[in-house]
């Protein structure tokens, strides 16, 4: 039961904020940047979540939420691995990213709602358990930064026929290895991009094409 909100991370050793054996964690309204050159020279990522209880002698990271976060200048903005379950990703502004923006390995059930990601390498590259679901609905993905890059690409089979995602809107052409329900390909028309507002004109097509996410 811990809440960590409202604070400026940036410059750190390694990373803003780095979960590992907890449960029930809040993380709310922060913002966090500059995990591209880490003193460490190894992480480079904003958000790190790790270890589930299947992992030896730990009682593993359950119901983490990311919530109305801003990251910005880092290579990831978040990674969850190694057994973490009931991870949650809601309304957060991700951009300039120069990799993956959300990258995950061997875990339990995630979630991905409501963030919204521009100047990103990539979106969302994800290979969970097999007994386990990603819920990706109601984001929009900006503009792409890497003429190869991938929006969403969810591994193995099974957690890819697991998974869920549905209406999200795509700036670029959309890229994914599946078929995304009520996803649109359009302008989000964001107020003033280039000034990092990233507000919705009222003319967006994102504006009430949401849907309940089965989350919140």
């Amino acid at each position: 039961h811990i809440y960590i909100g409202r604070n400026v991370m940036h410059d750190d050793g390694e990373n803003a904020i780095d979960l590992k054996d907890l449960t029930d964690v809040i993380i709310s309204q922060n913002t966090i940047y500059n995990y591209q050159n880490t003193p460490l020279g190894r992480s480079r990522v904003a958000t790190a979540t790790h270890y589930g209880p299947s992992e030896p002698d730990k009682r593993g990271t359950i119901r983490a939420w990311y919530l109305f976060n801003e990251m910005y200048d880092a290579q990831t903005a978040g990674t969850i691995s190694s057994g973490p379950q009931d991870i949650y990703f809601i309304g957060n502004l991700i951009r300039d990213i120069n990799g993956i923006t959300f990258s995950g390995w061997q875990h339990k059930d995630v979630y991905y709602a409501g963030n919204t990601m521009y100047n990103v390498g990539g979106g969302i590259d994800d290979s969970g358990s097999a007994d386990a679901k990603a819920v990706i609905v109601n984001n929009i993905f900006g503009k792409l930064n890497s003429s190869g890059g991938v929006h969403i690409s969810l591994e193995y089979s099974d957690y890819l026929r697991n998974s869920v995602a549905s209406n999200n809107l795509f700036q670029d052409t959309m890229v994914f290895n599946r078929a995304c329900v009520n996803c649109i390909e359009a302008d989000p028309q964001f107020t003033n991009s280039s000034a990092n507002n990233f507000s919705l004109q009222p003319t967006s097509p994102a504006i009430d094409m949401a849907t309940s996410s089965g989350v919140v």
